[in-house]
């Protein structure tokens, strides 16, 4: 057996042996927030992404916050994510407030927003 052999066999045994691995280790769903842990969302709508931030007190932050277009396929070279069912920033606002609720908060809301530049695909 050359090296060649040997790597190409070692990578196909990694591959195998991880292969549904994710899959067992993942949790069922996403935790919810709790106190005391600091929370990072990326956010990606295929349109700029975004960042949304629960601090171990429960501030929120987001920083950016997307495309501003309608979502129509000749705005942008990118497809809409995770479908053109909304815009950016609704799909934004969705993930938000799911990820809001354990906040106990009477609505959604966000103690700060951050924007790091103004272009086409951030607004």
């Amino acid at each position: 057996m050359n090296r060649r052999q040997f790597m190409e066999g070692a990578a196909a045994f990694g591959l195998a042996a991880g292969t549904g691995l994710a899959e067992r280790m993942a949790p069922a769903a996403f935790p919810d927030w709790r106190e005391g842990l600091l929370d990072i969302h990326h956010i990606s709508t295929g349109r700029g992404p975004s960042t949304f931030v629960v601090g171990p007190d429960g501030t929120t932050l987001l920083i950016d916050a997307g495309d501003m277009s309608d979502g129509r396929p000749d705005d942008t070279v990118l497809p809409c994510l995770p479908n053109a069912g909304r815009t950016p920033g609704e799909w934004i606002a969705a993930y938000i407030e799911r990820f809001s609720r354990p906040l106990n908060h009477k609505t959604p809301r966000l103690d700060y927003v951050m924007l790091t530049h103004f272009h086409s695909d951030h607004i």
